[in-house]
Formats: structure tokens, sequence, C-alpha cells
């Protein structure tokens, strides 16, 4: 199908009003540049100046529908959204308003265009390049920050919880008050965000898996919570309560002995008393968290870290219970 016999109005109809607002902007300030027109006008290639310092490839075939008169517009780009995005439909407008430009002529009478697999290939790559590091590149504007707090449940236990978010950076460097909760399944998408590190992706994987996220939440327990949580610290990228509270750091592991502790209706229940202070939570090990200090690490109790998480997971006890349980625990 040849680009002779598209309008205006009907890539309006074809692309969704938003996307089509935004590449008509694109052409109107010159944005797009096309460099071949093959294959009797049905394939368009070209380039697309857009936020970031080097323009993207675009590409964009037309398709026919039957003999309705309609069109199907298959654009591909190696921008973050990748099909069918505003720059595909500011290429497509310049085509028609204009042809090849006339600067192109080298690269009309070129090689043979990337087909757009080729594109997409290269384009991951690129992608891979960028997110291969744990440094963001000066363009990456955008950090993923996880954010630790501890929740008391009904049976008055402190357990900690990770929210992530992603924000960008403001001018100075610091962090804007829009941030979003970002959900960790987003790790599976087949383009994933550029702005996740490698920890980024090994850490997400493990909250998605861990099965207890909803919008980037996870209660952080068990074995693998521990392991979690570490992989967060070392991130340097751990805020307390919210993006914009102190960052928290990995510590050094404190010692720390089980007591009980009596609760407001008579009932006690086994806690961990942790010298040089700090929360204690019931992870496998025990971990503390000091806000004071911003410190997050292991607990050594001297037991076995299933022991003791085994012994940290008791229901509040009952006078009359209590003593059973002492007696029963000293025998096993």
């Amino acid at each position: 199908m040849n680009f002779n016999a598209i309008t205006v109005e009907a890539v309006r109809r074809a692309i969704p009003t938003v996307t089509f607002d935004k590449g008509l902007a694109y052409q109107i300030n010159g944005a797009a540049r096309v460099t071949r027109i093959t294959e009797g006008g049905s394939h368009i290639l070209g380039t697309v100046q857009g936020s970031k310092k080097s323009p993207y490839t675009t590409s964009v075939r037309l398709l026919r529908l039957g003999n309705s008169g309609g069109f199907h517009i298959n654009g591909r780009c190696n921008c973050p959204m990748g099909v069918n995005c505003k720059h595909v439909v500011a290429l497509l407008l310049q085509a028609a308003a204009t042809g090849v430009d006339q600067g192109a002529g080298d690269l009309f009478q070129g090689p043979p265009p990337l087909s757009p697999d080729v594109i997409d290939w290269l384009a991951q790559v690129e992608r891979a390049g960028r997110t291969g590091n744990e440094e963001y590149p000066p363009e990456i504007r955008r950090r993923l920050i996880y954010v630790l707090s501890l929740t008391v449940g009904w049976d008055k236990v402190s357990r900690p919880r990770v929210v992530a978010m992603s924000t960008p950076l403001l001018k100075d460097g610091s962090f804007s008050p829009s941030a979003q909760p970002y959900s960790p399944s987003n790790v599976l998408n087949a383009k994933p965000a550029q702005f996740l590190r490698p920890s980024d992706f090994a850490i997400l994987r493990r909250m998605v898996h861990g099965g207890s996220h909803f919008v980037g939440t996870q209660v952080v327990d068990g074995e693998d919570g521990g392991e979690i949580l570490a992989m967060i610290l070392r991130t340097g990228r751990c805020r307390l309560n919210s993006v914009s509270g102190p960052a928290l750091s990995l510590g050094e592991p404190r010692t720390g002995s089980i007591t009980w502790q009596p609760l407001d209706d008579g009932r006690q229940r086994p806690v961990v008393a942790v010298e040089g202070g700090g929360v204690a939570v019931p992870l496998t090990p025990p971990w503390y968290v000091d806000a004071e200090a911003c410190v997050c690490g292991p607990v050594e109790t001297g037991l076995a870290p299933r022991l003791a998480g085994a012994l940290l997971a008791a229901p509040p006890l009952r006078a009359n219970e209590l003593t059973a349980v002492r007696h029963r625990l000293a025998a096993s």
C-alpha cells in the first residue's frame, strides 16, 4: 500500500488519540526525518528526534485490510514503547507530507534497510548495555527505591515490609515527591524499564516468587526474607518509612537473646533482646532494624536459625500455658 494514499485523518483514526497528538507535535516541530521509502511506498524508514540526545530509529509498514479501504500500521521504533509509538506517527506524517529528505540521498542509495526484527534485536543489545551494570548513565533520571517500614500485627509483633517505589530525580539529584509504587511483576516484561539495575532484576524476581507482594509491597519473612533484605540494603537505595527517609545500610551481626515479653492482656510471647539496640524482626535467622543508627542486620542468638525462627513464631501464651511450654522446651 502506497503512503501517498494516507491522509492525516486516516492516521488519526488508526492510532490512539493521545499517541497521535504527540506524534503530530513532533512532526510539526521538525523532529522527523524520512531516510528511505521502499517497496512501492509501503515501507518507510527514518529517524525521529525525541527527548534523548540520539534520535530514534523508526520504520513503518502499511498493510491494506481487504477491500474496505482501511489499513494497518505496523510501526517499529527503538524507543522504550517500541511499537506504534508517537515517533512512528511523526515519521508517517512526515513521509505523507514531504517524502524522502532531500539531504538523505546517500542513505536512499545505500544498503537495504534493517528489518524490524533486526531493529528490535539491536535495541535489546543497546538496552542491555545501558542496564548491564549498577552505575546509572547520565541520561537515566529515574530510580527504584526500596522503602522499608515495620508494621505491628494483631500479635504485637513488628514485621518488616518493603515497598518498591519508582521516582524521578530532580535537578539537584534529590528524589521527586511524586514517587509511585512499582510492581515487581514488571520485571517479567519483554522490555523492562531502563532504570532497573542488575540488582533490581534479582530482587524483584525474588519478590515475585515470594508470593506475598501486592503493587510493589512485600512483607519480608522466613528464610528468604533475610536474603532479600540484604540484597536490598546492598543497593544503597533502601530508605526508612518513605522515599525521603534516611538511607539504611547493612550492619554487622549483633548478639541477641530470647526472652519472654508480657502483653497488656497478661499473656506473654518470646522476643529477641538485641545487644546494641534495634527492633528484632522474625526472620530466619532473626534480624534487627536500628532506626537510630540507620542499619539492619542479622541477630546471633546461639540457636540454629530455623529453631530461633520457630520459637519466635509462637503465639501469645497464657500463664498456665507458659509453664507447660517451658517444661516441654526444656525436655526437648
